[in-house]
């Protein structure tokens, strides 16, 4: 089974604007922290949305999709932070960088919803795909047979001491291979539901070498929806079971393996502080709190200033940490009724689309890492609402004149 490109793929740029071009690299330049405006690929898609409705109230009309339950909860974000920030710390600077923050991401996704060429974006995101694949792959070689320190391949002069350093884990251009996991499953999505099977093949190879439990997981969520849904090829269903039994007792005799497989069967939900020091912090909430949060990103303070007092072994583990998945986040940052209005949104998709199964490993990775209000999270926002036909019912649709 060889792996190349199609001739139309590696010429693919006379169809590409700029976010068919940008966007695969947006989340790998998201990594590179700026002191004052997050990152660098923030700061480039947010230079290009404002560009782009400045250009058309200027020069042309344009048309801009938003999401209704989206907007909910943007304006409730709007409507309650400040006042939160005001009663907690105070309304500074910062606080207010937090929110606008918030604002950006909505309107990023909002001027780039059902803008980009899909054919085009997807050959580019190939490529990075397929590079940044290559890397893990390297490196996965590199620590599992011959035994050497492997570290995240570093593109830019920006400080990166935040990126994991331990030289045990394959990372590739990502800070940890849970992020390079998180960028590449959208890409295995879309190949699975074009029955792309060599790369269907080539990208689940990648992310068990990347020993991300979480990609794995995912993975595995993904081939079985697939293969018990009604729509798929009896064929490909076939040929997805054989390659992938053959898959698995090839690297079945490989440390990879043994090493991706133990970190699952070892995860222990109720001592794993990654996956439940957010939901700790949350009881320690009054019930104002737990109603409407204490705001984004405002759990540094609430731990430096002790508001919050954690005596539970898994929680001192991470008294000083302000890590919690997204779930977790959202009930902390913005209380139950953001969480409801999100899980609204979410259950909304499910019920409403074809590509269900994308909404639902967001979900999942939801519950167990960060992606909500970031990079990441705007990137699956933006591929998920182009990749699906929106109805007028849950959008709003905005002439910028």
């Amino acid at each position: 089974m060889k792996m190349k490109f199609k001739v139309s793929q590696l010429n693919m740029l006379e169809d590409c604007g700029f976010l068919e071009i940008f966007l695969p690299f947006y989340v790998i330049l998201s990594y590179y922290v700026l002191p004052v405006v997050s990152s660098i690929g923030m700061l480039i898609i947010y230079m290009y949305v404002l560009v782009r409705i400045i250009k058309s109230i200027l020069i042309s009309n344009d048309v801009v999709y938003v999401n209704k339950l989206l907007l909910i909860f943007v304006v409730y974000a709007i409507c309650t932070q400040p006042f939160i920030f005001m009663v907690y710390g105070g309304f500074n600077s910062s606080r207010l960088f937090n929110l606008l923050a918030i604002i950006m991401m909505f309107l990023v996704i909002c001027v780039c919803t059902q803008k980009i060429n899909l054919d085009a974006f997807f050959n580019v995101y190939l490529i990075v795909g397929f590079i940044c694949s290559i890397a893990i792959i390297f490196q996965s070689l590199q620590l599992y047979v011959l035994g050497m320190k492997v570290y995240p391949i570093v593109l830019l002069p920006i400080d990166t001491s935040s990126w994991f350093n331990g030289g045990t884990r394959p990372c590739g251009f990502f800070p940890e291979p849970q992020a390079y996991a998180t960028y590449i499953l959208p890409l295995l999505y879309y190949q699975l539901k074009k029955h792309n099977l060599k790369w269907v093949v080539f990208f689940s190879i990648s992310i068990l070498f990347s020993t991300s439990s979480l990609g794995i997981i995912a993975v595995v969520l993904l081939f079985g929806y697939y293969l018990m849904s009604s729509n798929t090829n009896k064929v490909f269903k076939i040929g997805v079971i054989i390659l992938g039994l053959a898959i698995f007792l090839v690297i079945r005799q490989t440390t990879v393996y043994d090493y991706a497989i133990s970190k699952i069967l070892d995860i222990d939900i109720t001592n794993n502080t990654r996956l439940s020091h957010g939901f700790d912090v949350f009881n320690k909430l009054s019930f104002e709190q737990k109603v409407l949060g204490i705001g984004k990103n405002n759990l540094t303070y609430f731990l430096s200033e002790e508001r919050i007092v954690l005596t539970d072994r898994v929680s001192i583990l991470m008294r000083n940490s302000a890590y919690i998945t997204s779930i977790s986040d959202i009930l902390v940052g913005f209380g139950v009724i953001g969480l409801l209005i999100y899980i609204l949104f979410i259950v909304k998709q499910i019920i409403t689309y074809d590509d269900k199964m994308f909404i639902f490993l967001l979900l999942v990775l939801s519950f167990a890492q960060t992606i909500f209000l970031n990079s990441a999270w705007v990137f699956w926002m933006v591929i998920y609402f182009n990749i699906i036909d929106i109805k007028s019912t849950d959008f709003y649709k905005i002439r910028i004149k």
